[in-house]
């Protein structure tokens, strides 16, 4: 720092750092501050009871980080017209454990003075790179990034692509935060992966998308391309095993999977889009039971999605749903045995009453069905016959005046005769 009243500046570490007369202490061969009063010098032309720290508060997070200098080398890290103890603000050892500051270690740690403009634009990267991570606001980090940077001048690999944690102290650090934000090993393993070597962990959740990709199409699902890209970062960053996710793909895209209710996970559900594609396995399998065994009018009374969600969730569920559409056939058209389905039953009066009509009818069509309840094929041949005079159908108009024309040669046949004919 530069004063009028003193003239000198700090050299090393950050720019506007102030210098500290540390009364009753000394600097230990760590470069650590430890206490020293008077009656423990032997030799007081040699020795002093005091050292000095360098002191910075950082405006960008509020920490006050410390470096020790002992007497001899504060020439060093300092320089300037002159300089003398006066100039420089007190404190004495025993009230150092009051201020909340963080002791980094020795002054020759540092590197080269760091402007204010610069730690703006170092924290600036460093909240853009590591947004995500719950502790970025943690003392015990910041504190750890303000050491390194002033340290390195960097927190940055030499290729600028990852962070640089390097050292026992800090990786030690480091590893405590990340336990104490409750990270597994496996998640501190990928932690330290994704931000020291980025180019090769970005390759990993490349990897995990193609993985999430491959369980959608057999789910039959859909996600948006952000939702599968954050699924593949929960596994690659060990937030997420395999089994957890595909657990959360099928809430994801099945609404019937069981569980789904109590155990999505509520960062997925937040950002699932609403009109997503969701899985219709099975919802072939339903309607062709339906088909099969439910009378078309019956057919709205079951639901097609939630009855294949039951199948997805238990495969012995489609016997059950079988039995539920013959009790249904059954109370619309009991006279009819529980066991004869009803697509056997429709496709036999269907094929009577196209015969006559020389059409196909429609599957809700209200006379085939009360020739159906009739349960009698001569009574059904009846109504067709009727239906198909009344309806103007072409054939069953011919067949009526073919048989006038070759059946009888005496007078007017009464349409009573051919109605009920063969």
């Amino acid at each position: 720092m530069t004063t009028e009243d003193n003239g000198f500046q700090v050299i090393h570490g950050y720019e506007g750092a102030e210098v500290y007369v540390v009364g009753n202490s000394y600097v230990d061969e760590n470069g650590v501050i430890v206490p020293k009063a008077l009656d423990e010098i032997e030799d007081p032309l040699t020795e002093a009871n005091f050292s000095y720290l360098i002191v910075y508060t950082n405006p960008e997070t509020g920490i006050t980080m410390t470096w020790s200098v002992p007497p001899e080398d504060l020439e060093y890290v300092t320089e300037g017209n002159f300089f003398k103890q006066e100039d420089f603000k007190h404190i004495d050892y025993k009230d150092i454990g009051g201020t909340g500051w963080v002791h980094a270690g020795s002054w020759k740690e540092l590197g080269a003075e760091v402007s204010p403009e610069a730690i703006k634009s170092f924290y600036d990267d460093i909240r853009t790179f590591l947004s995500n991570t719950p502790f970025i606001n943690d003392p015990r980090f910041l504190a750890m990034l303000d050491e390194i940077y002033a340290e390195n001048g960097s927190f940055l690999t030499e290729d600028g692509t990852g962070v640089a944690i390097t050292g026992a102290k800090h990786m030690n650090t480091w590893r405590q935060i990340l336990i104490d934000y409750d990270y597994s090993e496996e998640q501190i393993l990928a932690s330290f992966e994704e931000w020291s070597n980025p180019t090769g962990y970005g390759r990993k959740i490349e990897s995990n998308v193609a993985v999430v990709r491959e369980r959608l199409a057999a789910s039959g699902g859909s996600l948006s391309e952000s939702t599968i890209r954050w699924i593949a970062e929960q596994v690659t960053s060990q937030k997420w095993d395999e089994v957890y996710m595909a657990q959360q793909i099928r809430f994801a895209t099945d609404e019937y999977a069981p569980g789904r209710e109590t155990s999505m996970d509520s960062e997925l559900a937040a950002m699932l889009d609403p009109d997503r594609q969701m899985t219709t396995t099975n919802e072939d399998i339903v309607l062709d039971l339906m088909n099969k065994w439910l009378p078309w009018s019956a057919h709205g009374d079951f639901d097609i999605a939630e009855e294949a969600g039951k199948i997805r969730a238990n495969p012995n569920y489609k016997a059950e749903l079988i039995e539920k559409f013959k009790d249904e056939k059954q109370v619309l058209f009991g006279m009819y045995d529980r066991e004869v389905s009803w697509a056997s039953i429709w496709n036999t009066y269907s094929q009577k009453a196209n015969s006559i009509w020389g059409i196909t009818p429609e599957r809700d069509d209200v006379d085939v069905l009360k020739a159906i309840q009739t349960n009698d094929s001569v009574q059904a041949d009846k109504i067709f016959r009727e239906i198909g005079l009344d309806r103007g159908y072409e054939k069953t108009m011919n067949d009526l005046a073919s048989d006038i024309g070759s059946g009888f040669n005496y007078g007017v046949i009464k349409t009573r005769n051919y109605l009920e004919k063969w």
